[in-house]
Protein backbone atom coordinates (compact mmCIF):
# COMPACT_ATOMS: atom_id res chain seq x y z
CA UNK A 1 0.00 0.00 0.00
CA UNK A 2 1.37 3.40 -0.94
CA UNK A 3 1.28 5.95 1.87
CA UNK A 4 2.30 9.60 1.61
CA UNK A 5 5.32 10.50 3.70
CA UNK A 6 6.50 6.90 3.91
CA UNK A 7 9.36 5.29 2.04
CA UNK A 8 8.43 2.84 -0.67
CA UNK A 9 9.06 -0.72 0.38
CA UNK A 10 10.31 -3.51 -1.89
CA UNK A 11 6.76 -4.62 -2.77
CA UNK A 12 5.77 -1.08 -3.80
CA UNK A 13 8.90 -0.72 -5.94
CA UNK A 14 8.19 -4.03 -7.66
CA UNK A 15 4.61 -2.91 -8.45
CA UNK A 16 5.87 0.44 -9.75
CA UNK A 17 8.37 -1.36 -12.00
CA UNK A 18 5.57 -3.54 -13.38
CA UNK A 19 3.37 -0.49 -14.01
CA UNK A 20 6.19 1.19 -15.95
CA UNK A 21 6.66 -1.97 -18.04
CA UNK A 22 2.90 -2.16 -18.73
CA UNK A 23 2.81 1.46 -19.90
CA UNK A 24 5.96 1.09 -22.03
CA UNK A 25 4.81 -2.17 -23.64
CA UNK A 26 1.32 -0.86 -24.32
CA UNK A 27 2.89 2.22 -25.98
CA UNK A 28 4.90 -0.03 -28.32
CA UNK A 29 1.61 -1.62 -29.41
CA UNK A 30 -0.10 1.79 -29.65
CA UNK A 31 -2.76 1.04 -27.04
CA UNK A 32 -1.37 3.03 -24.09
CA UNK A 33 -3.77 5.91 -24.75
CA UNK A 34 -6.74 3.57 -24.11
CA UNK A 35 -5.68 2.74 -20.54
CA UNK A 36 -7.40 5.00 -18.02
CA UNK A 37 -6.54 3.06 -14.86
CA UNK A 38 -4.24 0.27 -13.72
CA UNK A 39 -5.46 -1.58 -10.64
CA UNK A 40 -2.47 -2.92 -8.70
CA UNK A 41 -4.34 -4.24 -5.66
CA UNK A 42 -3.63 -7.85 -6.73
CA UNK A 43 -0.05 -8.28 -7.92
CA UNK A 44 -0.96 -11.70 -9.30
CA UNK A 45 -3.59 -10.14 -11.57
CA UNK A 46 -3.09 -6.54 -12.66
CA UNK A 47 -6.27 -5.06 -14.10
CA UNK A 48 -6.45 -2.45 -16.85
CA UNK A 49 -9.51 -0.24 -17.24
CA UNK A 50 -10.20 0.97 -20.78
CA UNK A 51 -13.13 3.35 -20.24
CA UNK A 52 -13.42 4.58 -23.82
CA UNK A 53 -13.66 0.96 -25.01
CA UNK A 54 -15.95 -0.16 -22.17
CA UNK A 55 -13.53 -2.95 -21.36
CA UNK A 56 -11.73 -4.39 -18.35
CA UNK A 57 -8.54 -6.34 -19.01
CA UNK A 58 -7.30 -9.00 -16.59
CA UNK A 59 -3.60 -8.94 -17.39
CA UNK A 60 -2.13 -11.42 -14.94
CA UNK A 61 1.06 -10.93 -12.97
CA UNK A 62 2.84 -8.69 -15.46
CA UNK A 63 5.03 -11.36 -17.04
CA UNK A 64 5.38 -11.80 -20.81
CA UNK A 65 3.84 -8.38 -21.43
CA UNK A 66 4.74 -8.21 -25.11
CA UNK A 67 2.74 -11.38 -25.87
CA UNK A 68 -0.15 -10.19 -23.69
CA UNK A 69 -0.26 -6.84 -25.52
CA UNK A 70 -0.29 -8.60 -28.90
CA UNK A 71 -3.33 -10.61 -27.77
CA UNK A 72 -4.92 -7.48 -26.29
CA UNK A 73 -4.46 -5.51 -29.50
CA UNK A 74 -6.03 -8.30 -31.56
CA UNK A 75 -9.02 -8.64 -29.25
CA UNK A 76 -9.54 -4.86 -29.18
CA UNK A 77 -9.62 -4.77 -33.00
CA UNK A 78 -11.97 -7.75 -33.20
CA UNK A 79 -14.36 -6.55 -30.46
CA UNK A 80 -14.50 -2.85 -31.37
CA UNK A 81 -17.59 -1.18 -29.94
CA UNK A 82 -18.48 -4.12 -27.69
CA UNK A 83 -18.21 -3.72 -23.89
CA UNK A 84 -16.86 -6.57 -21.85
CA UNK A 85 -13.92 -8.26 -20.19
CA UNK A 86 -10.66 -9.46 -21.72
CA UNK A 87 -8.89 -12.34 -20.00
CA UNK A 88 -5.12 -12.49 -20.50
CA UNK A 89 -4.35 -13.74 -16.98
CA UNK A 90 -3.41 -17.28 -17.85
CA UNK A 91 -0.44 -19.13 -19.28
CA UNK A 92 -0.82 -18.14 -22.93
CA UNK A 93 1.38 -21.06 -24.01
CA UNK A 94 -1.28 -23.54 -22.90
CA UNK A 95 -4.51 -21.51 -22.87
CA UNK A 96 -6.11 -18.98 -25.19
CA UNK A 97 -6.90 -15.41 -24.21
CA UNK A 98 -10.58 -14.62 -24.58
CA UNK A 99 -13.22 -11.89 -24.52
CA UNK A 100 -16.51 -12.05 -22.65
CA UNK A 101 -19.18 -9.56 -23.73
CA UNK A 102 -20.89 -7.57 -21.01
CA UNK A 103 -24.55 -8.50 -20.78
Amino acid sequence: MLLFGKRLDLEDLKKMDTIIKIVETSAIHNIDFLITKIDISDDKNYTLILESEGKIVYLGDGTDLNTRMIYLSGILNREKGVSGEIFLNMNLNTEDAYFREKI
